[in-house]
């Protein structure tokens, strides 16, 4: 008979953090293996500018000659598997998706850009008219959204030099007291001489200074990574000194400024940026210099970006280990004894949990296999970890 353990398989931090806001959602997820047909808007777009991303430094990497390892293909939500082409002659690397055995493709940029024009065209254009508008939010769609967050972001690190991306998007697996852990980073990269792991988060609301010291997913990589790492023979110097980043992302759009009937810019406080404040000047013919600028912006704007880069210790690694094994026995548990799964009931409900409907339907004795036949589907892995997260 299979153990509780043996069942879940290798334990990811999805596992974890499912567990730890509500018993009840882990077991919808990760017993019962259902998920919405239709990820919520925050995750849909947080796997969007993953996606995004992630081609844009493999595009760096394999145009530095820097990566320890070249993928030839990525899989994509919707999609399937994607080949990765590095050796065109003209072009660059770039994208390709197959039709058919015929040879019938569609080609991208290895891009950020060449990776939203391939979701568009072959996810975006798929969608029925009534899913588009669910992810629409305040007259801009997905691919909108996503298209002018990036472009926000790129312009707001664009005096920083281009990383050496080292990896992207890796897979790992590490065991720590009979208990196999795994996860996929996002990026490693190199900045004079020092190993960097870092995570993109996309999120409304940036976290507090010290929720970064404390959380358990980013922490523990670097810890899984370094027995691959070894293995294409970086040091262990290099591993030891590794740190971990943050690399945060305001999915909010900046907003315009807005002009009076005498022609002078509205004193309505705002949230603008840099380059949406200077196309807008641009766009009405304004001339202002950079002090102007600058003193609208003190008064105007926010953090839409933000990196936190910081060394790693390695008593909270051991300490965030230990917890992990105790709360994975308590999810073999739950799997072997099938006990109930009681709700913890928050009014974040209503915007962090998938399972809204089925949750409730079931409290108050209805029968939900209509809920779960429209709404839900077998659980994929393909973007564990990925959640946008979004203040109420």
């Amino acid at each position: 008979m299979e153990t509780g353990l043996e069942i879940l398989g290798e334990i990811h931090n999805s596992h974890l953090t499912a567990l730890r806001r509500c018993k009840q959602k882990f077991k919808y997820a990760f017993i019962d293996g259902i998920q919405p047909k239709l990820p919520s808007l925050p995750l849909a777009r947080g796997i969007w500018m993953h996606y995004m991303l992630e081609a844009q430094f493999l595009k760096w990497g394999i145009e530095q000659g820097t990566l320890l390892h070249t993928p030839e293909s990525t899989n994509i939500d919707g999609i399937g598997q994607v080949d990765i082409v590095t050796n065109h002659p003209e072009d660059g690397p770039y994208l390709v998706v197959k039709y058919d055995d015929k040879g019938n493709q569609s080609e991208y940029p290895l891009s950020a850009a060449g990776m939203l024009k391939l979701l568009t065209s072959q996810v975006w254009s798929k969608l029925l008219e009534g899913e588009k508008e669910k992810y629409t939010e305040d007259g801009h769609t997905l691919p909108e959204a996503c298209d002018r967050i990036l472009t926000e972001y790129f312009y707001h690190w664009k005096d920083k030099p281009k990383p050496k991306v080292l990896l992207v998007e890796w897979d790992w697996q590490r065991e720590y007291k009979g208990v196999t852990f795994e996860g996929r980073g996002d990026y490693v990269i190199e900045n004079n001489g020092l190993l960097i792991c870092g995570d993109w988060k996309t999120t409304k609301n940036e976290p507090g200074p010290n929720y970064k010291f404390m959380e358990s997913q980013l922490n523990l990589y670097p810890w899984g990574l370094a027995p691959l790492l070894r293995e294409y023979g970086v040091s262990d110097k290099k591993i030891k000194a590794m740190a971990v980043e943050f690399d945060y992302i305001a999915t909010k759009l900046p907003t315009s400024p807005s002009r009076n009937k005498d022609g002078s810019i509205s004193k309505r406080k705002i949230n603008t940026s840099r380059l949406t404040l200077t196309q807008f000047l641009n766009s009405h013919n304004l001339k202002w210099d950079e002090e102007q600028i600058d003193e609208f912006l003190r008064f105007n704007t926010r953090e839409f970006f933000r990196r936190d880069t910081f060394p790693r210790n390695m008593k909270v690694v051991k300490e965030l280990l230990e917890e992990n094994v105790e709360d994975s026995y308590l999810m073999a548990s739950i799997v072997e004894n099938h006990k109930k799964a009681t709700r913890t009931v928050s009014k974040t409900c209503e915007w962090d949990c998938d399972f809204m409907a089925v949750c409730m339907g079931e409290l108050y004795g209805q029968n939900v296999d209509y809920i779960l036949k429209t709404q839900y589907e077998p659980r994929s892995n393909s973007h564990a970890g990925v959640v946008e997260k979004e203040d109420a």
